[in-house]
């Protein structure tokens, strides 16, 4: 697979390749084919696929570019532990949609033009349009019949995430200012025509009857601009969205807040939305002894005639050299990536758990039984200082460390655990949890 370009051609059902012939047939199998060119490979790029089976035609496109030239040629190594860390970064064996912050670095590229973007924290976050169920949320989708106003769940465009401390009173607007600030001469944000705002509670959209909803407005102060005032959530984080008073008509809306403490902020930059560590994901799902033993190699392939011969469910992970490590802040760390790479169980895992990802989050009495290979080497990789990517960590013993891991952050931990109201697998943001190393 990595030996050959990442291509149209590679994937034919009469390829040149034959073990590639007629993979693609099989639904899981073009799942993983959509992350993977989503990691591999850039905007513009695509990978096609005619089932000559069932005549479905299928489009596999790139987003995140972590290495383009696969496209035309063979995955070099680093290609590989690239891919590897964004595929097992954007496993979830728990079928949620999440919102996530990955960070990570491209050795000798520094941040620009020509680096990855999606692996460096950016200075805004949209708000996110898909729901845990990964929908699209009602309200971002076009409408039926031509709809008038702000109290509609369709025709809205996302704009941004904000922050706010929780309980202050957040004032926001585009080309208004909300009720009871009428006579304030200096107006809130602007708009190039009657537009609508819609202010929701966390990082995602809402609709007007959902639980995140906290308001909206399609003009104040006698004006058609929209603007209102809210109490920030508990949750310390508002997404906005915006729209053309009529749906589908022209509209743009450049909302700003404003809050009596001077704390609110919009939008939000990544890093001060996504906070919590989760960890660190790296190694290399290619290369010789890449699979776990109990897994024969001619097994979950697809033959010429549509069959998937799937191989046994093995203990522990399927790939022998894919590994994650803990950030901090989770308590029950085991019990936690069981739930993040295993869907709770022990078998058929993304990949091993080695213990905490660097000493900081170690248990002090135990450290001298914590073996180095358990942890990263640097908790916040030179490219971009701050942004707490964890670096050069440890898999197996045997092997030296991994220099192209992905650390994901998290907006809430919650958002990745099966059960939210297990407060057991996590820690506070004050209180990093303690870490067995085994």
């Amino acid at each position: 697979m990595v030996t050959v370009p990442l291509s149209t051609d590679s994937y034919a059902d009469k390829s040149d390749h034959v073990e590639l012939r007629h993979q693609l047939h099989h639904g899981p199998t073009r799942e993983v084919m959509r992350y993977l060119v989503s990691c591999a490979l850039a905007p513009g790029q695509e990978v096609k696929y005619h089932d000559t089976l069932t005549s479905e035609d299928y489009t596999f496109k790139g987003e995140m570019g972590l290495c383009p030239d696969w496209a035309d040629n063979a995955a070099s190594v680093e290609c590989q532990e690239l891919v590897t860390a964004c595929l097992l970064v954007r496993n979830n064996a728990l079928g949620k949609k999440v919102a996530i912050s990955m960070r990570g670095e491209v050795p000798g590229v520094p941040p620009g033009e020509d680096s990855p973007p999606l692996l460096y924290p950016q200075s805004v976050v949209s708000t996110v349009v898909h729901a845990e169920n990964g929908n699209v949320i009602a309200s971002f989708k076009r409408c039926a019949s031509p709809e008038v106003g702000a109290g509609r769940d369709c025709g809205w465009k996302p704009a941004h995430v904000g922050k706010c401390a929780p309980g202050q009173q957040v004032h926001i607007g585009a080309g208004a200012n909300p009720p009871g600030r009428c006579e304030d001469p200096s107006v809130l944000g602007s708009s190039s025509r009657p537009t609508v705002l819609r202010v929701c509670d966390g990082i995602r959209g809402c609709n007007s009857t959902t639980p995140n909803f906290i308001d909206h407005s399609e003009g104040s102060c006698g004006s058609d601009r929209p603007a209102l005032t809210f109490t920030c959530p508990n949750s310390g984080y508002f997404s906005v969205m915006s729209g053309p008073r009529a749906s589908g008509g022209p509209g743009e809306a450049t909302p700003e807040v404003l809050d009596a403490a001077g704390l609110a902020v919009y939008p939000a930059e990544e890093i001060d939305v996504f906070k919590w560590p989760e960890g660190a994901f790296y190694g290399n799902l290619w290369g010789s002894g890449a699979l776990h033993p109990g897994i024969a190699n001619d097994k979950n392939i697809v033959t010429s005639e549509g069959f998937f011969d799937a191989a046994p469910a093995v203990i522990g992970s399927v790939f022998r050299r894919a590994f994650t490590c803990t950030g901090r802040f989770w308590t029950r760390q085991e019990a936690y990536m069981a739930d993040r790479v295993c869907a709770g169980g022990v078998s058929d895992c993304a990949a091993t758990w080695v213990g905490a990802c660097d000493v900081a989050n170690s248990k002090r009495s135990i450290a001298p039984r914590c073996p180095r290979l358990y942890r990263c080497a640097s908790a916040d990789g030179a490219v971009v200082p701050g942004d707490g990517d964890f670096d050069d960590c440890q898999g197996r013993p045997d092997e030296g460390p991994w220099s192209r891991p992905i650390t994901v952050f998290l907006n809430n931990p919650t958002d990745i655990v099966s059960d939210p109201m297990n407060s057991e697998t996590m820690g506070t943001p004050d209180a990093p949890g303690d870490a067995d190393c085994r």
